[in-house]
């Protein structure tokens, strides 16, 4: 599985031998450079910028097309086959998101989904994250969840749905996420309580850890996984585990993408 972890200028560098050379020529001369395309560790990789100047730049920047609001929960009219394709994607862990700056100032960008991390490099792009785009795969969505420690603030938003879906988007969408990002997330939140309600409730009543002493989810946690989940991921695009950021759940590490996001 070839992971793309950072190093904007060999990225660049390479993209250009790439196009010049053999595929196999192009990851030779990778890994004798000690480019990291070809690297994988189940051990976080070292970030060789600042995350806060990370989040700044990223915060700054404009994507071209910006993807479009949503006008009906993603989670309405699912089927057992729309399922079975959405799982069938997820299962892919080659596929990546990609990104290619079209300015000079690295202020204006595309996105695009690549089979693998190895076509979005030939191709000029740069992974920000794996799995395929998505409402939240933005780079103003990208430094909400650098900055942000998302779990209690999301939770407390999604409650609010219970009144007023409205009130609930306004709440996450004052976190700083975009408009279709907000949308993914205060409809799982809306999902998760009509699928999860009895579990959950007990969960928040009871003030549950996240984890059971085995490291396994709690019931409410697990719930939401299995029964909102795959939606909410393959709706969203970037999730905190598929961006190489980690969270108050705690996860095993080989659920989190080895990347670091220096490339502004």
């Amino acid at each position: 599985n070839a992971e793309y972890m950072g190093a904007p200028a060999k990225t660049w560098h390479f993209s250009m031998v790439c196009r010049l050379s053999a595929l196999a020529s192009c990851l030779l001369l990778a890994i004798a450079s000690g480019s990291p395309l070809l690297q994988h560790t189940n051990q976080d990789p070292i970030w060789n910028c600042s995350r806060s100047d990370a989040v700044a730049a990223f915060d700054s920047k404009a994507i071209n097309t910006p993807w479009p609001s949503y006008t009906k929960s993603p989670y309405a009219d699912q089927t057992k086959e729309s399922l079975d394709q959405i799982n069938k994607v997820l299962a892919d862990e080659n596929i990546v998101c990609a990104a290619k700056y079209t300015d000079d100032a690295k202020k204006l960008y595309d996105l695009k989904t690549f089979d693998s991390a190895n076509a979005a490099l030939l191709a000029g792009y740069f992974v920000t994250h794996q799995g395929i785009c998505g409402a939240c795969s933005t780079f103003q969505d990208l430094a909400i969840y650098l900055s942000t420690n998302l779990t209690a603030p999301v939770r407390k938003c999604g409650m609010k749905s219970a009144v007023s879906e409205s009130w609930s988007l306004s709440c996450i969408k004052e976190l700083g996420f975009t408009l279709a990002c907000a949308q993914v997330w205060m409809y799982n939140a809306v999902n998760t309580r009509k699928v999860c309600f009895g579990i959950c409730i007990k969960s928040w009543i009871l003030n549950e850890p996240f984890t059971k002493p085995d490291g396994s989810l709690n019931d409410c946690l697990q719930c939401d996984e299995d029964l909102s989940g795959p939606v909410f991921k393959y709706y969203s695009g970037r999730t905190r585990r598929n961006s190489g950021i980690h969270s108050e759940i705690e996860r095993p590490g080989t659920q989190i993408y080895p990347i670091t996001h220096c490339y502004f």
